[in-house]
């Protein structure tokens, strides 16, 4: 969980804190914010920004909570901004990039990164900066402005070499991301580390024609494994051939073993994949940015694989695949592996689309501690989904999710697809998962096009549904659904669906 008091993240000219959820709030309940003993704000969230601050300058800043009557006292303290960091402007000499959309200044742009020290920040001007894979190394901060973009090719040769990587929580080589920090190594700890990606710009990926263009050439390198395969075997895959191509694919932003990184208002887009993906690494912070992939296949958002204590807030989501997707990855290699996901934090964030937010069916090495609150997911596909297959083992624990809207809330232990590979050799278990104060309304939504808003797609849904391994009824304990409201709506079905569990408790269910 978070620290108790505040966590900030202090920038020259900006302080972010953020802290703990400590109950549901009422109708009159809120939190008082206070910067140098003036009130400057009364929220329902659980974090707030203070803008164009001075650099080197000290701050007070104290959070309460009003409730009721009560006073209660979330956290104080002093911080001083940083100094202002040097910038090298990649359009000046001598890297003379140029923002026009159509030049590529992979090579211009990697050496402006390449000369970056502590102390200075690579910053792009309004401008469309095309370009190929990039590699950031550890103290490294890039500032992209409001109006300036850091646009991916869409042509597959400039994202080669294949670098190590994991996809579907299997180690693998796979094409660079637009953006790489830190080599994969699952034997090691981090290699990389202090990354401040920030400023208000875009980072914005070669979309569907590189997606396209990856998966064909995927088909042509693992012909040989396709081929070996029966019909059978290939009906594990989630798409057949598609998905054991697709797994090449590149991510918009790939983050390996690196610890202590900032992403902070920034619009990422349009990865030919997974969009944010962090794997083996520690301290990945992002928050106050906007996440996009319409349209694209297994376009997730925001994904911790084998990674600890990662925040994710105020982020707005409009994404082709789920929202967020924790893992640690695959049977059996994420068993072997053993390296879980721990200590992931979510809260007010916003979905205009997507499919909510998820842990599994990638979980082999094990997820616990995670906690979501304010989450607003009403117009999603999905909402609160925790998956595993018969052959994933590993473990889901110590979940909490509070204070949100969200289509409905699943736990389901024998999913169908991308079931491949061999079996860890045990089931999954599911255990100590907290779901309280949420609205479940039951209806799924999906979006037409990329103009329209989602539109309800007519599914009959159970708002809640609790799946267990039909021969193993002991392998989801202690679930608790407390204080939540399920709407009830037009053709609903079976608004709830528990089978083959040990221990779950339904408390003040509300259903209209």
């Amino acid at each position: 969980m978070l620290k108790e008091g505040l966590s900030s993240i202090v920038f020259d000219n900006e302080i972010t804190v953020y802290w703990n959820r400590i109950v549901s709030l009422g109708e009159n309940d809120f939190y008082r914010v206070y910067l140098n003993d003036d009130l400057v704000s009364e929220t329902k969230k659980t974090h707030f920004e203070f803008f164009g601050l001075k650099p080197e300058t000290e701050y007070n800043i104290k959070v309460e909570l009003k409730t009721g009557a009560d006073t209660v006292f979330v956290g104080g303290e002093c911080f001083t901004t940083k100094k202002s960091p040097v910038r090298i402007d990649v359009t000046k000499a001598p890297y003379n990039a140029i923002g026009d959309g159509v030049t590529l200044n992979t090579a211009a742009l990697q050496k402006a990164l390449d000369d970056c020290n502590a102390g200075e920040a690579v910053y792009f001007p309004a401008g469309t900066f095309l370009t190929g894979a990039l590699d950031l190394h550890s103290n490294t901060e890039i500032i992209i402005d409001k109006g300036a973009t850091i646009k991916g090719s869409e042509h597959i040769e400039d994202y080669l070499p294949f670098i190590k990587s994991r996809s579907e929580g299997l180690n693998m080589m796979c094409y660079r991301a637009l953006l790489n920090m830190g080599e994969l190594d699952e034997n090691s700890g981090y290699n990389c580390e202090n990354i401040v990606i920030r400023g208000g710009g875009a980072v914005i990926g070669g979309g569907l024609p590189l997606q396209v263009a990856m998966e064909a050439e995927g088909l042509i390198i693992k012909k040989d494994y396709i081929d070996s395969l029966s019909e059978e075997q290939l009906k594990e895959f989630e798409c057949g051939p598609k998905t054991i191509a697709g797994r090449l694919r590149g991510r918009l932003v790939n983050i390996s073993n690196t610890k202590n990184v900032i992403l902070s208002n920034i619009d990422f887009a349009d990865g030919p994949y997974w969009n944010i993906h962090f794997i083996y690494s520690d301290s990945v912070i992002t928050k106050s940015c906007k996440v996009r992939s319409v349209h694209l296949h297994n376009g997730d958002g925001w994904n911790p694989d084998s990674s600890t204590n990662c925040v994710c807030f105020n982020t707005d989501f409009d994404t082709g695949d789920n929202c967020i997707a924790i893992k640690s990855g695959r049977n059996p290699d994420g068993n072997r592996i053993n390296r879980p996901t721990e200590n992931i934090n979510i809260f007010d964030c916003h979905v205009t689309s997507g499919g909510g937010f998820a842990i599994g069916s990638e979980m082999s090495g094990g997820v616990k501690d995670v906690a979501m609150w304010n989450i607003s997911c009403e117009y999603g596909s999905v909402g609160f989904q925790l998956k595993t297959t018969r052959k994933r083992g590993g473990y889901i624990k110590h979940v909490r999710m509070y204070d949100s809207i969200v289509p409905n809330f699943n736990i389901k232990t024998a999913l169908g697809y991308n079931n491949d590979g061999e079996s860890a050799g045990v089931l999954s278990r599911v255990d100590d998962i907290i779901c309280e104060n949420c609205v479940i309304t039951g209806k799924r939504y999906v979006r037409s096009n990329n103009e329209g808003d989602p539109e309800y797609s007519g599914a009959v849904v159970p708002a809640i549904a609790i799946l267990g391994f039909n021969d193993r009824v002991d392998l989801i304990d202690n679930v608790v659904i407390r204080n939540c409201r399920v709407r009830q709506t037009e053709a609903q079905g079976q608004n709830i669906l528990i089978n083959n569990f040990n221990g779950v408790t339904i408390e003040n269910l509300k259903v209209k």
